[in-house]
Order: C-alpha cells, then structure tokens, then sequence
C-alpha cells in the first residue's frame, strides 16, 4: 500500500517534493519490516536523496537509520556505519526522540554484529532508557530483545531470557505482531542452544502462524534455519538437510546474505557429523567467504572451527591446526564461553567417531 501511495502521489501535479519524499521512505520501510530488504534499499536511498533535497533534515535522518539497520541485516556493515555516521549530526540536532532511539537501537545491532559487544551494550542501554522515558513499548520491545542477544552472545543465557520474555509481556499486551515474531524467534533460538526442546518446538509452530500472518520472509527463513539445527541435533539429519536447503533458498529470495551463509555452513557442520568431509569443507568454505564479505566475526569462528574438523578428516592436519587456532582465537575474542565449549566438544566427539586425533585447544 505504501508503494501504491508513492505511485499514486508521484503522478499528481500537486503532490508536494516534502510529500514525496515521505512517501518514498514509508514505502522502503514497508518493504524492510516485511523482510524484502533489496527491494527497501533504493527505496530509502531515494528517500534520504529527496529528503536531503526539500531540506527535510528528520525524515532524511529517518532514511540514514533505516539504511543502516537494512545494510547491517544485509550483512555490508562498512556502509551500514557510514549511513548511520551520517545520520548522528542530524538526529542530534533534531532534537527527536524516536529518531535518538532509532540511531542507537540500530548503532547496537550494527556493533553487535561486528563483534563490538561492549559498545553494543552500551548503545542497547540507552535505547532502553529513550524507550522508558517516553514510554513507548514497541521501541522498548525491540531494545529488550538486541539486550537479550548480545547477552546470549556472552554467555549470560538467563539474563537473556529475562529480556525476551519482559519483551514478549510488551507484545503481547500492546499487540504488536512485528516486534512479537521478533521476540519468538530470539527466545526459540536460545531455547535450542539450551537443549528445551520441546519449549523450542513450540516457538517455532508461533513464528510460522506470525511469519504467515506478517509476510516476513527473511523471518521466516531465519527461523527455519534454526529449527533445522534442533532436528539435527534429536538425529534427524535428512529432515534437517531439507530445512536448511529451504533457509538456503528463502535467505537467497530476500537477499538475505547472512541468513544464506548460516544455512549453509550448519549443513557443513551436518556433513561432519556424517563423516562426509570432502562436502562439509566445501560448504563451510563457501559460507566462511560470505561471513568474510559481510563482515560477521561470530560465524568466522563458529564456522571456522567445523572446518578445522573437516581438514582434520580429509588428512590436511597442518592446514586444520591453522584454522582451528585462528576460529579458537575469533571466538574468545567475542566473547562467548559457550561457543567455545560447543567447538572445543564438537571436534572431540567427531574425532571419537571416526578415529581422529583431535586439535588441542589452549588450556586443555
């Protein structure tokens, strides 16, 4: 509807620049929220250019933000922290609360993203406290919820869950569908890594009634990604392989480079488990090239280390002991102490199995 109206107001005589404009960037914000994020991006690219033009220096300010969560969830993190760079002098000067807190809840994802989670924390805190202060339980929501993440991505799984279920209460009471799937896919997330299974299973069957009833694709293949690794991990690998080629083919149709690279370096990690070294090098190879193009630190060590294992079965030790040390040495600088216990355990069991002699890790 939001790109109609731009049509509709493009083609009218009397249509203001100022109004344009506007209708330029809810349209690109129509496109992201519901996870078509190559189609927003020249949309809030225009948005900014024709806000820059008619002098409009809140809704061009809008359109920097909203650029920079999008190429972040793109995973192209360099422009992304130069839109929102852009953007600070004018969110300062306006004086805007919802833009203030649009520019730091994003500045927290982007730093998380890049393994910053100092400054991420930081950046989620003062989120929260724009959120409060104004009272405003959808912003709320979604700073509780990148609070919640960086916390899980530090170990602190309680304290994370803590977060998503405050945010999940704001949701549910303020109905908001959005921030609700947003909230569901984090706690099932953490759910998995806490072997809840069962809890997890019923988050999952949650998001695909909100990503049917949003239209969020991206969502939607995020989180059929995730439920792949629970299936994989209760021993239904077929049925995992299936679901991760469908989070492949999902993440593919939204650009999601990210998403896709997951997906594909957790079916690597399946074929480990399987004992098929050869395919697990070549996935998580082609998925450590993207983590390496979109800038995700997280990924290069969490996908890094299965590599090692996979060198490690196909006899090329020495070029395993390099990719372990350097996947060992991304993942404490993070950090996470969960995730290095997950890697240092995976290469014990796989090795076990197949009668490899596993990699050291520093302090064993």
């Amino acid at each position: 509807r939001a790109v109609q109206l731009y049509e509709r107001l493009a083609g009218h005589a009397h249509a203001t620049e100022l109004r344009k404009a506007e209708a330029l960037q809810a349209a690109g914000a129509a496109l992201a929220t519901a996870g078509r994020l190559t189609l927003a991006e020249p949309w809030l690219v225009r948005a900014r250019q024709a806000a820059e033009q008619c002098g409009a220096n809140n809704l061009a300010a809008r359109s920097l933000c909203s650029l920079g969560l999008l190429l972040t969830q793109l995973g192209r993190s360099s422009e992304a922290e130069v839109a929102l760079v852009a953007a600070r002098p004018m969110v300062e000067a306006s004086g805007d609360q919802e833009l203030s807190w649009m520019l730091q809840h994003n500045e927290a994802i982007l730093f998380h993203h890049l393994g910053r989670n100092s400054d991420a924390e930081a950046g989620s805190r003062r989120a929260c406290a724009v959120a409060t202060a104004v009272g405003e339980s959808r912003w709320l929501a979604a700073a509780l919820v990148t609070s919640g993440v960086i916390c899980k991505h530090t170990g602190r799984l309680e304290e994370a869950e803590r977060y998503y279920r405050q945010a999940l209460d704001l949701c549910r009471q303020g109905r908001l569908p959005i921030q609700e799937l947003s909230t569901r896919y984090n706690l099932f997330g953490l759910l998995v890594d806490s072997a809840r299974y069962d809890e997890a299973t019923a988050e999952f069957s949650a998001i695909m009634n909100l990503c049917a009833e949003t239209g969020a694709r991206r969502m939607e293949g995020l989180a059929i990604g995730n439920f792949a690794i629970l299936r994989a991990r209760l021993g239904f690998l077929d049925e995992s392989y299936r679901l991760l080629m469908r989070s492949v083919s999902l993440a593919r149709e939204v650009g999601n480079r990210v998403g896709e690279a997951a997906s594909l370096g957790n079916l690597g990690c399946n074929s480990n488990t399987e004992g098929r070294f050869s395919d697990a090098e070549r996935l998580l190879s082609e998925a450590l090239e993207i983590h390496r193009q979109v800038q995700n630190r997280r990924f290069l060590g969490a996908h890094g280390a299965p590599r090692a294992v996979a060198l490690l079965g196909l006899g090329r030790r020495a070029e395993a002991e390099r990719q372990w040390r350097e996947a060992l040495s991304i993942i404490r600088s993070l950090p996470d102490p969960l995730l290095l216990q997950a890697q240092i355990q995976d290469m014990h069991e796989i090795c076990r199995k197949y009668g490899l002699e596993p990699l050291p890790a520093e302090g064993e």
